[in-house]
């Protein structure tokens, strides 16, 4: 005999054995809701499925269930219910392929429900299904709290998903389902019958003579029609709109999954289950608890096995449970502006906005639909079409405040802060108290005032972040902006307050505790001498210099994203240390020119920038560093002509330098030594080939990388495996 078998299963193997004669066993699926080997053996193939201590009571019914539906399901050799152990012999036909139509599927099954609903003969065997009592379940599934597996345990929705996913869902859904109380009560009213439980194409055979065959009846119950029905579909969403669509217009349609469901209910109907109206009056009650149903069954089956493939699933059903409160709320006039605001009070931009739409389509020209609509857009980034709605709005309410809000917020946006400005004037005039006109109205004088100032010959461009933006750690969408057009046209821009005093302190406490041995003008054999008592280290990335706010700041990652695009590295880290009477550096850039070709055009976008954060205030005593903006599109022997500036840069502040941007270090002046970090992103293809010789760009052991969050990981990832390849475990 083949054996391919796990060891915990010889028992039942064996049992198996004593019924069939077995020459190999392949192990074919292993859940934790159950185990399937196919035995092989001179008479053909035939199945054992073992299943779990919670699901051992399947086994009678499935007996039953064989017995009453000969033909259309397996047929069972053996059974030992005590032990959960099922042999079938194989359907004799072959699995449903993904292009097959369900519509033959939803037929029969449906033909099956209406005999078992006259017959009753499968009633007793089954657990009867209180539909009405789903929502409730859902939500302790929901709020169940997380707890390690114990035997025979039941586990909630944060087991699968986290405990702040189960929570969002648990806050989205609680007030909706109060949308499909109605549907339930409808479904309730239906006759109980036979329900698959996991009624999926992957259940599904079918014999040589068309007679389709359904497998995998561990979930059976006693319910009403339509239970599993959300099976077939890709979602229960869809199987309603389609519902809705037959009960308006008399037909679902010409798809095929329109189809299916015609199938589906004229089967039933022709059968003596229902009436026609009854039944789709039901149908998206029992649908729905249907989904509740399978989504809650998980909690039965903990275990790390297929855990992410569980969670996936769990997460498809509950928003598929929400995508159905959602498709609900809007066939009640008025439903989908509440709800839409409702979302929209929570974040849920997305939501929202579907809503929303539905609205606009019945009332183009709703002036709250526009005025929302503009602001969902504007959340999601979706600039151009938040202008739109504004402009919409504007034009069916001129003097609206909220016209007027929408479309000044659209501008500030877009650095239009002249329009921006006129229309909160307009506001504010209107509104002495609007406190949010005059909170848009001091962002904008304090962005114009930045580009007035950026283009003075001896100005840094220069963007100071609100309280509001250094308190989340979030840039305004304006500041980013801002930030990117000022970097494109100047090659450099100041961000003062992006660090606390708090952060700053911690850093400096920390380099002059680890690197204060090389604060001494001598032999520095590990670090690149840059001449004149200046000398370049790489950093070490550790809890302090490697901490996410510094290394993947939420502040500046939008920006270095925009920038270099959304695969950007951190190519290398340093600290240039200046100490006391350090010279002057000569002006140079950092990488040369991409291309060596004669009359390159250096109009191409930045490959990398630096992220320049001083340890001490860079000032005419301490040494500024001296940048050439605009120098970036222009050739080394042509940069310096241009007006050169030292920015101030006070603790908390940052300078970000463009790669090709001319620069200096100035003198030291001060009896203090003077650090800066020096973080440099770039595109993923580019490798300085021109700064690194003496040393690594990054250096951190295999300790912190495991430990170190996502966003840091995914920046530094490349030098983890180039280390890994040069066959180096903890070496920088």
């Amino acid at each position: 005999m083949a054996l391919n078998f796990d060891p915990a299963h010889r028992a039942a193997i064996k049992w198996a054995s004593a019924q069939v004669d077995v020459q190999g066993v392949e192990l074919l699926s292993d859940n934790a809701w159950a185990c399937t080997y196919c035995l092989s053996g001179p008479a053909g193939a035939s199945y054992l499925k073992i299943l779990p201590p919670c699901s051992r009571g399947a086994v009678l019914w499935t007996v039953q269930i064989a017995r009453q539906l000969a033909g259309k399901v397996p047929q069972v050799v053996a059974a030992a219910a005590d032990h959960g152990w099922i042999l079938f012999t194989a359907h004799g036909g072959r699995d449903w392929s993904e292009n097959d139509d369900l519509t033959e599927v939803a037929r029969c099954f449906a033909a099956i429900q209406a005999e078992a609903a006259q017959s009753g003969a499968l009633s007793g065997a089954l657990n009867v299904i209180d539909i009405t009592s789903m929502p409730q379940s859902l939500m302790a599934f929901l709020t169940a709290p997380s707890r390690p597996v114990e035997a025979n345990a039941s586990v909630g929705a944060s087991y699968f998903i986290g405990d702040d996913e189960a929570r969002r869902y648990a806050r989205l859904l609680r007030p909706r389902l109060a949308l499909l109380t109605p549907c339930i009560a409808a479904a309730a009213s239906l006759p109980l019958t036979l329900c698959h439980g996991d009624l999926q194409a992957r259940n599904v055979g079918v014999k040589p003579d068309g007679q389709v065959v359904l497998f995998d009846w561990d979930d059976a119950a006693w319910g009403p029609a339509g239970l599993c029905l959300p099976g077939l579909f890709p979602g229960c969403t869809l199987a309603a709109v389609l519902v809705g669509r037959k009960m308006a217009s008399g037909t679902a349609g010409n798809s095929q999954p329109a189809r299916c469901l015609e199938a589906y209910v004229q089967a039933l109907v022709e059968g003596g289950y229902s009436s026609e109206g009854d039944l789709l009056a039901g149908l998206v009650g029992s649908m729905g608890a249907g989904r509740m149903r399978f989504v809650i069954s998980f909690g039965r089956y903990p275990g790390d096995q297929h855990h992410e493939a569980c969670a996936e699933t769990v997460r498809g059903c509950l928003s598929d449970l929400l995508d159905l409160c959602d498709w609900l709320a809007t066939r009640e006039p008025g439903k989908a502006m509440v709800w839409a605001q409702n979302y929209e009070q929570q974040g849920e931009w997305r939501r929202a906005r579907q809503l929303v739409e539905d609205q606009l389509a019945r009332e183009p020209k709703q002036l709250d639909a526009l005025t929302l609509y503009a602001h969902l857009a504007y959340e999601q980034g979706d600039l151009a079409l938040s202008y739109k709605a504004a402009q919409l709005a504007l034009s069916v309410a001129p003097t609206e405040t909220a016209a007027r809000m929408a479309m000044a917020r659209c501008c500030l946006r877009r650095l239009d802060l002249s329009a921006s400005a006129a229309l909160l004037s307009e506001v504010i005039q209107a509104e002495p108290d609007n406190v949010q006109a005059k909170e848009w109205m001091s962002r904008v004088q304090t962005l114009t005032t930045a580009q007035e100032m950026a283009t003075e010959p001896q100005a840094v461009p220069c963007i100071a972040l609100s309280a509001r933006e250094h308190d989340t750690r979030q840039l305004a969408p304006e500041t980013l902006a801002l930030m990117v057009q000022l970097f494109k046209t100047y090659g450099v821009v100041q961000v003062n307050n992006l660090f606390s005093a708090d952060k700053l302190a911690n850093l400096q406490k920390a380099f002059s505790t680890k690197y204060r041995h090389k604060f001494h003008d001598g032999e520095h054999p590990d670090d690149l001498d840059l001449g004149g008592k200046r000398f370049m280290l790489t950093m070490e990335l550790d809890d302090t210099f490697g901490d996410e706010e510094i290394v993947a700041s939420s502040l500046m990652l939008p920006f270095l994203e925009k920038m270099l695009g959304d695969e950007c590295l951190l190519n290398a880290y340093t600290s240039v240390i200046s100490l006391p009477g350090s010279a002057p550096q000569a002006v140079h850039k950092d990488h040369a020119a991409l291309f060596y070709e004669h009359g390159w055009n250096f109009s191409h976008p930045s490959f990398a920038v630096q992220l320049v954060i001083p340890l001490l205030e860079l000032n005419q005593v301490t040494g500024a560093t001296r940048v050439y903006k605009r120098s970036q599109r222009l050739e080394d022997d042509t940069a310096t002509e241009l007006p050169y500036q030292d920015p101030v840069v006070p603790l908390g502040s940052c300078l970000l330098i463009d790669y090709s941007v001319a620069h200096c270090g100035m003198a030291n002046h001060s009896d203090k030594v003077r650090p800066i970090l020096n973080l440099v992103y770039a595109r993923p293809w580019f490798r300085d080939d021109r700064n690194y010789h003496l040393q690594p760009p990054l250096k951190f052991s295999t300790r912190y990388f495991n430990g170190a969050p996502e966003s840091v990981r995914k920046l530094v990832n490349w030098w983890a495996i180039q280390r890994r390849l040069a066959g180096q475990s903890d070496a920088a």
